[in-house]
């Protein structure tokens, strides 16, 4: 046990420097898109964000209180308001923020250990949007029409199957990317 311990030590050192370092490889990929695809992918992509960002937020706003409530009632509210902020900033690195305010909430250490890691990669909202977000970008890049209710269907599917199935698996994003540019840009 404590060798397991130990080693959950050394994943979390290891999450933690990557997530600092993510940001500057972010950018310097976005340079490079630029550098390859031209300004017009800087339009594309802020249109994208300009719908991305909001809906995200507002998913929060509603969904989260809603899934405490029903959770915990008033007191789940409570503890959510109290405790989400940092996992929440913190996103990129959420299964150790999310350890330490559950921690501090006083969630059971047993309970939180296992809750926490199996919900991070087996339900996965940011995934669900961003799979909806890469395929709108995409029909924007290429000057396809996103309309029809059979599209909005097929780009549902996708996103629901890459959140709760492709989480799960090592390298499952690059699987998703491959469903996605399959079902529905296989000529490009």
């Amino acid at each position: 046990g404590k060798f397991l311990d130990g080693l959950t030590e050394v994943m979390m050192a290891f999450v933690k420097i990557i997530t600092y370092y993510a940001p500057i490889a972010f950018f310097g990929f976005f340079a490079a898109m630029v550098a390859s695809y031209g300004a017009q992918i800087t339009a594309s992509y802020a249109r994208a964000m300009l719908a991305y960002y909001p809906l995200c937020f507002v998913y929060a706003l509603l969904a989260f209180p809603l899934l405490a409530y029903l959770g915990g009632g008033r007191e789940g509210v409570r503890r959510l308001r109290r405790h989400i902020l940092r996992p929440a900033v913190t996103a990129l690195a959420t299964i150790p923020a999310n350890m330490e305010a559950a921690e501090d909430s006083g969630i059971p250490h047993e309970v939180a250990d296992l809750v926490l890691p199996l919900g991070a990669t087996m339900h996965m909202d940011g995934s669900c949007f961003s799979c909806v977000l890469k395929v709108a970008f995409l029909f924007g890049v290429f000057g396809l029409p996103f309309e029809g209710v059979g599209l909005f269907a097929e780009v549902l599917a996708v996103a629901v199957f890459s959140s709760v199935a492709m989480s799960g698996i090592p390298g499952g994003g690059y699987i998703a990317e491959f469903i996605l540019c399959s079902l529905f840009f296989p000529d490009r």
